[in-house]
């Protein structure tokens, strides 16, 4: 089966556009709506509010010595890792996102994802699956660093 992109694809209001690549699920029953889909990410990140947010205690938490590289150089000792499907290395520190999913997981679960049309897809039995990124991940107030990017133009 093929996965392929076309025009219609494109999320109003995605043709020009900076956006990150947010979209929601669920962990635990938890709703988890700001999912950053980090395809340049090489490990699956967890703030520790999240963590506290789905019900998971640290003693849940296997040890680990990992220290993070973040993008402005500086490290972050992670508390511990999660493991379920995916492995998740737990930090405290503050995020615009409630998880950072790492690009293995987009390979691991057939997901192909395209940031200029806002949209990934994958193959459930033999159908090919659209799934669009969350218009508004946030509230505006939240994190302006972010939130800038979906502020309608005034």
């Amino acid at each position: 089966t093929t996965i392929s992109f076309k025009d219609d694809d494109l999320q109003p209001g995605t043709l020009l556009h900076n956006s990150p690549f947010y979209m929601s699920g669920y962990i635990r029953d938890h709703e988890i709506s700001s999912m950053l889909v980090g395809d340049g990410s090489v490990v699956n990140i967890m703030p520790i509010r999240t963590m506290k947010k789905i019900g998971i205690i640290l003693n849940e938490l296997s040890r680990s010595k990992l220290l993070i590289q973040c993008f402005n150089q500086n490290e972050q000792k992670e508390v511990g890792e999660i493991v379920s499907s995916s492995i998740f290395h737990v930090i405290d520190a503050k995020t615009s996102y409630e998880l950072l999913m790492e690009r293995a997981w987009l390979h691991q679960n057939g997901v192909i994802a395209l940031t200029w049309h806002q949209c990934f897809k994958h193959i459930h039995y033999e159908n090919e699956i659209c799934v669009v990124t969350e218009r508004e991940p946030f509230n505006k107030e939240s994190y302006y660093a972010d939130a800038k990017f979906y502020l309608e133009n005034e």
